[in-house]
């Protein structure tokens, strides 16, 4: 595996192959994609969307097989490496403290700017409860109403 510049094919500071490639949708500026992702991309034939992780079932970054590859979201990743882990309360505490914060302002929320005001009005006209919504949204009950302003 080369570590040099420019040659095509390298690995970042995470153990991470990077290959470059200046032409997929999801390629950085400098033209170079993680190959998990580019191998995801080009199985599922489409690019990665913000929010989709490429998981390594083995755990080895440099195996970018893909029936070593799973796609799944953010949160699920996150889950998934944090089951059965335990954090100190006063973790826990500065966790949650942060997220309050970033969160006090709504448009932080993941979901919440692709979310149209209309189109929210539109399935309640039409019947839809607000869980209805949130689950046909992927979105929480939080940013409904906070992007009905109640």
């Amino acid at each position: 595996m080369n570590k040099g510049r420019g040659i095509g094919r390298k690995l970042n500071k995470r153990g991470h192959v990077l290959v470059l490639d200046k032409t997929h949708p999801n390629a950085e500026k400098c033209g170079y994609i993680l190959e998990h992702r580019k191998v995801m991309s080009e199985h599922i034939g489409r690019p990665l969307e913000e929010g989709e992780v490429v998981h390594h079932k083995n755990g080895v970054k440099t195996d970018n097989r893909i029936e070593n590859l799973e796609l799944m979201t953010n949160g699920q990743h996150t889950t998934l490496h944090n089951t059965g882990s335990h954090m100190s309360i006063e973790t826990r505490k500065k966790m949650s403290d942060k997220s309050k914060i970033r969160l006090k302002n709504p448009v932080n929320h993941p979901m919440y700017k692709d979310i149209s005001i209309p189109e929210i009005i539109e399935m309640r006209i039409k019947g839809m409860t607000v869980k209805e919504i949130c689950r046909h949204l992927s979105i929480c009950k939080r940013t409904y109403y906070n992007k009905l302003g109640a």
